[in-house]
């Protein structure tokens, strides 16, 4: 009877690690299928308003005609996105707020719940001139950043209030700041956006729809900089602008080949975002 112990034993201590990785692997999936379809309403909405993405440029004469929030989210619900369970993430432990907000009143505290954001520097820059895609086309759509998996994914440290805290962290109304002022090697450094909720990264969207998993373990172990050899030489715009005196500090995911922006640095001045 030990030896039968024994044997299921160490069966169990094979079997449990591969079903980890296979649920792991699932909500990985279900992640990307879900930040998919968030790519695909923004694409629907580009068709139906010019080719522009949710912007303060694109945003006068939407919202003229719409009693919901201002923020890109609600330029998505319902008409693009019906199902608030598309913008949450299986792995993203404050998914139940979004999944609470079904069949509510519509609030700008709601912007705060999805498990994604968008490229804030596209929709702000310049007025939001470049989420005027069609026409501001970047040089590489498929390596630049559109979306992606938004953080934190604590409320320690984030500089909240206890009270605040009990309704889980700020996500910068579903923003991604190409620099949101995280320091690594400062003690009292604000939470930043970027988490680490697949394993050792996140999941990203491109401006062609493509998504893919991003290691994010480096990026959030390197002070951010305004210039990278390995990110100017994969074209992007910001690591460019530097030479031309622009300095503009950012995350760089060149590792995986993906740009905040690709195309031209004419239309934004650093200020911009």
């Amino acid at each position: 009877m030990l030896v039968v112990v024994g044997i299921i034993a160490i069966l169990v201590s094979m079997l449990v690690p591969s079903f980890k990785r296979s649920i792991e692997m699932a909500s990985r999936t279900m992640c990307m299928h879900n930040l998919r379809s968030v790519g695909q309403a923004l694409e629907m909405y580009q068709q139906d308003n010019d080719g522009w993405l949710p912007s303060d440029g694109a945003s006068a004469t939407v919202l003229a005609s719409s009693s919901a929030p201002p923020g890109w989210l609600f330029k998505l619900i319902p008409t693009y996105l019906n199902d608030p369970v598309v913008f949450t993430c299986p792995e993203d432990p404050f998914r139940f707020r979004m999944l609470r907000s079904r069949g509510t009143v519509l609030s700008p505290e709601i912007a705060d719940y999805p498990s994604y954001g968008l490229n804030s520097f596209i929709v702000t820059a310049a007025g939001g001139a470049l989420a005027d895609v069609q026409r501001q086309r970047p040089a590489r759509p498929l390596n630049t950043i559109l979306g992606a998996d938004m953080g934190p994914d604590s409320v320690l440290g984030s500089g909240q209030s206890p009270k605040d805290r009990r309704s889980g962290p700020r996500r910068n109304h579903s923003f991604l700041t190409i620099d949101d002022g995280f320091n690594p090697f400062a003690p009292d450094a604000s939470f930043t956006w970027l988490t680490t909720r697949h394993g050792p990264g996140i999941n990203m969207l491109t401006l062609e729809g493509g998504v893919r998993n991003v290691r994010t373990v480096e990026v959030l172990n390197t002070p951010i900089r305004s210039y990278y050899s390995e990110c100017l030489s994969g074209g992007c715009t910001l690591c460019l602008s530097t030479q031309g005196n622009m300095f503009v500090q950012h995350y760089s995911f060149a590792r995986d080949s993906l740009f905040w922006w690709t195309g031209a640095f004419n239309v934004f001045t650093p200020s911009s975002e």
